[in-house]
């Protein structure tokens, strides 16, 4: 059973200025703090965007390595060492900056460059360190994952590159927060802004659909020949909790990535199986045909890639299984969002036409209610289109 993926809605933009002589040395992965005293900063700041935001430059974090990065300037090119480092940059929109990536079957669902160099080996995923430091791009980012290859981060880094690793991810919020840092990181601020906007816009529908609604009982299949299954504390288990369902893994108390035997999932008796889209049919044993899910034919099939990378395309898999499980709440939901941004639209017009002195007045106000204008009858023509 296939369901058409439902286009994510309203992009709205924030508005974060960065205040003038703030600097951008900072040692947490969200926000700026202040440099060293012993030596002023003089921060280069990146043309701000129409929504204002802007990345400040020079910028110092530290990685998953406990290695402190320093980006001195804004990177002119960028290279993703895994595939979710790929989804990263192509959502935030910096396609322009991207050198290098995995090239395969795992990104091959992303809008990236047709001459982007591929830093993989045969298989798509495997980061191989030469074609990395051939590149010498000004900032390599590589997911958590790189640090189960020995010796990948350090030989990179003997060779000069410059690289930030990731600290894994185990929820939404962590998505989120790799989001920001990703675009101070490549000197897309404006583009993590939008794309974070995108995600709470998305996520807020999402929730008013499954408030107060039964969670029905569900099974995360990985594969027809291993019982691993992802219990609480990973952002597959938020994926499926945030969609409106109940983890049968969390309620057989599975943490992290664990087994779960067919007897106990035939006993807990699921509603609902998700499985990936890499599978032309359920992937599961005849064990589990048994089951209220079977039975009912009540299955969810999401796009394996966003599923397995933690990237801002997982709230599209939450959007999926959302309006597969709880359709009638969900199209609810959204057809209210629709026409409440509808009539915020021609409000919104109204009020921009008006040039009274009363209007200019306020200060900050101005064109914070243009610039919305403008980005509600925009985002009417496309939901019309």
């Amino acid at each position: 059973m296939r369901h058409r993926l439902l286009t994510l809605l309203a992009l709205l933009v924030i508005v974060g200025t960065v205040a003038p002589g703030v600097t951008a040395a900072v040692d947490d992965p969200v926000g700026p703090t202040d440099a060293p005293p012993s030596e002023p900063v003089h921060p280069i700041q990146t043309q701000p965007s129409e929504s204002g935001t802007a990345c400040t430059y020079p910028l110092t974090v530290t990685d998953a390595t406990g290695t402190s990065v320093t980006i001195d300037e804004e990177p002119g090119s960028v290279v993703a060492v895994q595939p979710s480092d790929a989804q990263l940059v192509t959502e935030l929109g910096a396609t322009s900056k991207l050198a290098g990536m995995p090239v395969g079957p795992y990104t091959s669902y992303l809008d990236a460059p047709a001459n982007v160099s591929d830093v993989s080996a045969d298989d798509g995923s495997t980061p191989v360190a030469e074609k990395v430091i051939d590149l010498d791009a000004d900032i390599v980012l590589a997911a958590n994952t790189v640090t189960y290859h020995d010796g990948f981060v350090e030989q990179l880094r003997n060779a000069g590159q410059t690289v930030y690793v990731y600290d894994a991810a185990s929820s939404i919020a962590d998505v989120r927060a790799n989001v920001r840092l990703a675009g101070r990181l490549t000197g897309e601020c404006a583009g993590a802004d939008r794309t974070i906007t995108e995600m709470n816009e998305s996520l807020d529908v999402i929730d008013a659909a499954v408030e107060d609604r039964d969670r029905p009982l569900a099974y995360y299949s990985m594969g027809p020949n291993t019982d691993v299954t992802p219990g609480e504390g990973t952002f597959q288990h938020e994926i499926l909790t945030r969609a409106g369902l109940e983890n049968v893994a969390a309620r057989a108390n599975v943490t992290g990535w664990g087994e779960l035997s067919n007897e106990v999932i035939v006993a807990e008796d699921p509603e609902w199986i998700v499985y990936g889209d890499s599978f032309e049919s359920p992937p599961v044993d005849r064990a589990l045909e048994t089951t209220t899910a079977w039975t009912d034919d009540q299955f969810v099939v999401v796009n394996d890639n966003a599923m397995s990378q933690p990237g801002p395309l997982v709230v599209t898999v939450i959007e999926q299984i959302a309006s597969t499980v709880h359709a009638d709440a969900y199209a609810e939901v959204s057809e209210n969002e629709s026409a409440g941004s509808a009539t915020g639209s021609e409000t919104a017009d109204s009020t921009g036409s008006d040039t009274s002195d009363d209007a200019a007045v306020i200060p900050g106000f101005g064109v914070a209610v243009s610039l919305l204008a403008v980005l509600s009858v925009a985002l009417l023509s496309t939901r019309r289109s």
